[in-house]
């Protein structure tokens, strides 16, 4: 029951995290971030270098979170591995599901960082 709770938590995340959100506008004390990072470290095609990896440290501490929901994802995959049964191949769709979560996640962390190629 715990299993399927956090499965369904992570869905509703990643439900969330795909959702478009309207464009705020910028706080007047906020600076607009002007450094940015590959799109590749993002996603975790590659390790960040030191310079991107403090970048990425400074958008952690502003929005704990976002943080919280991916460390609260991680612990949902992990559960999902240690279950036993693949319950009709619907465990690993979570766990794919769950890891997109993820991803998308990332990416709305580090948004202000992220260079857009596409």
């Amino acid at each position: 029951m715990k299993l399927l709770n956090l499965a369904l938590a992570a869905l509703t995340l990643a439900a969330l995290a795909a959702t478009p959100l309207p464009a705020e506008p910028q706080p007047q004390g906020k600076v607009e971030v002007k450094e940015r990072i590959s799109v590749e470290v993002i996603i975790g095609k590659r390790p960040g270098n030191p310079r991107e990896i403090n970048l990425m440290k400074m958008e952690e501490r502003e929005h704990p979170n976002i943080v919280k929901a991916m460390h609260d994802i991680r612990a949902a995959i992990k559960a999902l591995d240690e279950a036993p049964e693949n319950f009709g191949g619907h465990k690993q769709m979570a766990k794919e599901d769950l890891e997109k979560a993820y991803v998308s996640l990332r990416k709305a962390l580090y948004f202000r960082l992220w260079e857009d190629k596409h």
